[in-house]
């Protein structure tokens, strides 16, 4: 399976953020945006009202991993919104896990962390 847009391969085969600027700033503010307003239809808009293109990739054909820049779609939204590979890269380390008997780790919902704690590392997506 392909790795979704914001995402890359570096040498060694490892899943990482894009090192194109560009492409993590447009994936980053997707996620923002949604957790500002809740709705995916809220993020098209207000993408469109600034002008804002998005990046994808051609997956296929003579341009095969080539990125072009479009108008965002409300699939594109969606498919961001449930591919868990952005959550292990852009949200790890929002909070806190607790360590239980026999090794097992926990990560309550009602521990988030503030953001001035949130891991500044790069951690590999599943």
């Amino acid at each position: 399976m392909p790795l979704p847009i914001g995402l890359a391969y570096d040498a060694a085969g490892h899943a990482i953020l894009d090192p194109d600027a560009a492409i993590q700033g447009a994936v980053r503010h997707l996620l923002a945006t949604f957790e500002a307003t809740g709705s995916a239809t809220a993020v098209v808009k207000a993408f469109r009202a600034a002008g804002l293109p998005f990046p994808w990739r051609h997956q296929k054909g003579p341009r095969k991993g080539e990125v072009d820049w479009q108008p965002l779609r409300h699939s594109t939204v969606l498919n961001a919104l449930h591919n868990p590979r952005y959550a292990g890269a852009f949200t790890y380390g929002r909070h806190r896990e607790q360590l239980l008997p026999g090794g097992w780790r926990q990560r309550p919902a009602h521990l988030p962390l503030p953001a001035r704690r949130w891991t500044n590392q790069r951690r590999s997506a599943p």
